[in-house]
């Protein structure tokens, strides 16, 4: 292993760890030192099966092992693995939600500036070719200015996933789990951020409650401009997209939302339909790239903790508008 070689440490034997973290570490030249899991098993299995050395169930062990740490353990357990990073001087890579609530997410980001350590959130929709060449167009006013906007994020979740994203826990459900990701990529696409926020739940019994399986909303930002999302758990066949309207023009992208380097994006205007030319990179490549620049630099990473925490304070009030089963909006707070 060279020296200059960033060592990360992967708490969570995680399903996106190994599909996609994993793939998009090592085509950043980093090393991946070591694994936690509180289950010995499953972390030996997990190391074994990516060539992994260290297989750890102490946490202090596992700090020890490595410079980085990308968590992606249970989103109850996000807060308190960030917060023993930070404690134990590591830089962190966070799985989205930030967190579970805000105050969660705002003590997190304070323990990681006070040990002067870096905190990126895995918004990887900002890492994914046809979101950064729609931002561009947006802001270049290929489209004038916004007016509306829409993201249709629906698909099937697959069985194996409901333990950790259909359970009666903290952090469970459809909004938490997929409508963040809505959230963080307009705010991306359009610099901007909601002010209030109207959603309806369809939701499915679990453990003697109730978890949402999919939402649509709608919120109002500070410009005026409206955008409506969808996202679903439950739903086949559903492809997904994004669509921009502004005064001069139209964006349309689709395939745009999955964690695969793919999608299509076109402009329309007055003078005609554009496709726009894409020459597509791995959208979880992107994101370790920038974290990497962000801890050897000093940098901004993709998405930092501040953008981890406002995707949860709009989550929060896209949650209690759910709840609410009115047409009332709900305000956005800012802590």
């Amino acid at each position: 292993m060279p020296n200059k070689q960033i060592r990360w440490g992967l708490l969570g034997a995680s399903t996106i760890a190994r599909e996609r973290l994993v793939n998009a570490i090592l085509a950043n030249d980093g090393y991946i030192a070591s694994v936690y899991s509180s289950d010995r098993d499953r972390a030996i299995v997990f190391a074994d099966v990516l060539d992994i050395p260290g297989r750890m169930t102490d946490l202090s062990e596992f700090f020890r092992s490595c410079d980085v740490v990308y968590v992606s353990s249970r989103n109850r357990l996000h807060y308190e693995h960030v917060i023993a990073a930070a404690s134990a001087g590591k830089h962190v890579l966070c799985e989205k939600p930030l967190a579970t609530s805000l105050d969660e997410a705002t003590e997190m980001i304070d323990a990681c500036r006070q040990s002067g350590v870096v905190l990126a959130v895995d918004h990887h929709l900002r890492g994914s070719t046809v979101n950064r060449e729609m931002a561009a167009l947006v802001r270049n006013g290929s489209i004038g200015r916004p007016l509306f906007a829409r993201v249709v994020n629906a698909g099937v979740l697959p069985h194996h996933l409901y333990p950790g994203r259909l359970t009666d826990e903290a952090g469970s459900g459809i909004i938490f789990d997929k409508a963040t990701h809505d959230i963080d990529l307009l705010r991306y696409l359009l610099s901007e951020t909601p002010l209030e926020v109207i959603a309806m739940t369809s939701d499915v019994p679990v453990e003697r409650s109730l978890v949402a399986q999919a939402v649509m909303s709608t919120m109002r930002f500070p410009s005026g401009l409206v955008a409506q999302t969808f996202d679903a758990f439950n739903v086949p066949c559903s492809g997904t997209e994004v669509v921009i309207n502004g005064t001069e023009g139209s964006l349309y992208a689709s395939d745009c939302l999955s964690g695969r380097p793919a999608g299509g994006l076109k402009l329309i205007t007055a003078a005609g339909e554009q496709p726009i030319p894409l020459s597509h990179i791995d959208p979880y490549t992107e994101v370790v790239r920038h974290f990497h620049l962000a801890v050897t630099t000093g940098s901004r990473p993709l998405a930092n903790g501040e953008d981890g925490r406002i995707a949860i304070s709009v989550a929060v009030a896209m949650s209690i508008a759910g709840r609410s089963g009115n047409s009332q909006p709900t305000t956005v707070l800012s802590r």
